[in-house]
């Protein structure tokens, strides 16, 4: 039989301890804790790859690519990338996936697409993971949901699906750029 007197105390323990496990398990990951595992040898890939990298800077500038796209505004867009950025394009439509190369290549790309597109666009990334390759270098995958308005009147459309792949790398200004983007769209639209 359990003593009355006790019960709040049995009660507030197995709270905390719960409280305690949840923290642990819910704790957001960053790059560097996400790969730790990977490295062998006795030592983790964060020990010997250095500083901890900052999951939300590189994310930020996915982000960043994104909403410079829907809201066409090119110098954004350009700040995303490296100088020496390539993109892989593929797609059910093409028989080969396209790829441009360096800054220029790339944004002609853009804004040629732009000034096509007579619609609002919404480029939302998605199940982004993370991967460390070194101190300075990250891939990221993330899914891709395209969705677009073309008559405000009616609703959004899910205009393609897809999955990026991109490797960032850390410049000197200490912000993570798109050195790398392959886009592997889901269907030919």
């Amino acid at each position: 039989m359990v003593n009355i007197r006790f019960r709040p105390l049995a009660l507030l323990a197995v709270t905390l301890v719960a409280s305690l496990a949840l923290l642990f398990v819910v704790a957001p990951q960053t790059a560097e804790s996400s790969t730790a595992d990977r490295g062998g040898h006795g030592q983790s890939q964060s020990q010997s790859q250095g500083p901890k990298i900052d999951s939300q800077d590189v994310l930020d500038t996915l982000y960043q690519w994104a909403e410079a796209y829907d809201e066409n505004d090119p110098d954004l867009m350009r700040d995303a990338f490296t100088d020496d950025a390539t993109f892989v394009y593929a797609s059910p439509a093409f028989e080969e996936p396209l790829v441009f190369e360096g800054i220029e290549e790339l944004m002609g790309l853009f804004i040629d697409a732009l000034e096509s597109q007579h619609d609002q666009r919404r480029h939302v990334m998605s199940n982004s993971r993370i991967e460390r390759i070194d101190r300075r270098t990250v891939q990221v995958t993330s899914y891709l949901t395209l969705l677009v308005v073309a008559d405000p009147a009616d609703g959004p459309i899910v205009q393609s699906t897809g999955v990026y792949r991109d490797t960032l790398v850390l410049e000197r200004d200490g912000k993570w750029r798109i050195q790398v983007r392959d886009l592997q769209l889901d269907t030919a639209a």
